[in-house]
């Protein structure tokens, strides 16, 4: 127990009247983990026990149970700690709280909304702690200032938080609202407690792993603690493939920033136009390779020659092996000292900043490109085998002194031709982890 000032109360039943609208006051993200459980708020028992946490297990999952404590101190000592609206929502009167969670064995995250009817400055955020007694912050930390009313008292304000550990370790949550002034607030609501346990194979399992040379994911980066929008900046990007190809800034003040982002939100790597990553990875000689990409471009490349997203140099002119998925167009190059070797797959229409997959795929004498998922573009008559590229690839930084400008969620690289199953399957991962459609 990490709180002091605990303070149970039993008694009638708080008689503050719920909202009777809703609606989200800012677009924040509202769950990346994959839940498999459920807090049924039901189950708790219909007084708050004096001493202790109350145990309830957790829906869905076998053999987990989580403990509910309430910290802080009520105005009035007749109200009752909680009330329990309905099975999704527990409604906890202004000046309870933080409301801590106890796992009887670690989970990977939880996702939670807090809802709160009434207006003025408000701050909700969730701490989770592991099982070795460290504090992880959860996303977002989310603030509304007291200037202005926001909302009015009879719809709701909405704020959903996520907090996830790649580790599964996760044995304590806390969930906290606070307010500049008690104003019109006369309780919150904690809605929709979604909770990964950590039983679910992780879907990135099922990638075929045969051949897989370099595999960023922006959900494994090694980061600086940073803003509260921002998870901070890139250290280094650990290659998941197994051959210790990590991706690293040539410098700090070159490093990328990670955040979450897309309608999954899920953890991306940002490159403002000026950051770079780079890693070790000869691709000489190689006669079939599929490259994966999900990203998102907010600014359109001019010319397939520039505002490179994955670059491998040029050692002899007019041979760099690039991919670049633009707003209107992709432009991609495998380097074979071929002349003219320059295909390029038009867009129907400008897709912004929205997120794409992108597949491109070198198998001797053809080069295919699928996006999202469907074949768009294939030229015959290339040389067989990569050549004139340089030893290292670079993320972000681009031919001519140009740069990506977007966020990238994940990088795979093959050192052949998948069949059509594994590539669907790798396309599939992606396009569903990304919110593509």
């Amino acid at each position: 127990m990490r709180m002091t000032a605990l303070l149970l109360f039993s008694a009638a039943a708080c008689s503050l009247a719920i909202a009777q609208t809703s609606g989200p006051e800012v677009s924040f993200c509202p769950a990346g983990t994959g839940s498999d459980g459920f807090i049924d708020w039901s189950k708790l028992p219909k007084n708050p026990p004096r001493q202790g946490p109350a145990f309830i297990p957790v829906s869905g999952v076998n053999n987990l149970s989580v403990g509910l404590l309430i910290y802080g101190q009520l105005p009035d000592p007749i109200q009752t700690v909680y009330t329990v609206v309905n099975p999704a929502t527990l409604q906890i009167p202004f000046g309870a709280g933080p409301v801590a969670l106890f796992f009887s064995r670690p989970i990977r995250g939880i996702s939670a909304t807090l809802q709160t009817a009434g207006h003025g400055g408000r701050h909700f955020d969730v701490l989770a702690y592991s099982s070795n007694e460290d504090a992880i912050a959860g996303y977002p930390e989310a603030h509304v200032s007291i200037a202005g009313a926001d909302y009015p008292t009879d719809q709701y304000s909405t704020s959903p938080l996520e907090v996830r550990s790649t580790a599964a370790n996760l044995t304590e949550v806390d969930l906290r609202f606070l307010t500049d002034g008690i104003g019109e607030y006369g309780y919150y609501n904690l809605v929709n407690i979604r909770i990964d346990s950590g039983a679910v194979p992780d879907p990135a399992n099922q990638v075929p792993r045969s051949g897989l040379k370099e595999w960023l994911r922006a959900d494994r980066v090694n980061i600086t603690s940073g803003p509260v929008v921002a998870l901070g900046n890139v250290i280094s990007w650990p290659d998941q493939s197994g051959n210790g190809s990590d991706a690293v800034p040539p410098n700090p003040s070159l490093s990328p920033v990670s955040f979450k982002d897309g309608s999954h939100c899920k953890p991306v790597v940002s490159f403002n136009g000026g950051q770079r990553l780079g890693f070790n990875l000869p691709v000489n000689g190689w006669t079939g390779m599929t490259v994966f990409m999900a990203s998102q471009a907010y600014a359109d490349a001019s010319s397939s020659g520039t505002n490179q997203a994955l670059l491998w140099n040029q050692t002899a002119t007019g041979v760099a092996t690039f991919f670049t998925p633009s707003q209107t167009h992709t432009y991609f190059r495998f380097g074979t000292t071929q002349t003219n070797n320059q295909p390029v797959y038009t867009r129907p229409f400008n897709i912004g900043g929205d997120f794409s997959v992108t597949t491109a795929i070198h198998n001797g004498s053809t080069d295919s490109l699928y996006v999202n998922g469907l074949l768009v573009l294939q030229q015959g008559g290339k040389f067989s085998s990569i050549a004139g590229a340089s030893a290292s690839a670079t993320i972000g930084a681009g031919l001519s002194n140009t740069s990506f400008t977007g966020n990238i969620g994940e990088i795979l690289v093959y050192d052949r031709v998948l069949n059509r199953q594994e590539q669907e399957t790798v396309e599939h991962y992606l396009m569903s982890k990304y919110g593509v459609e």
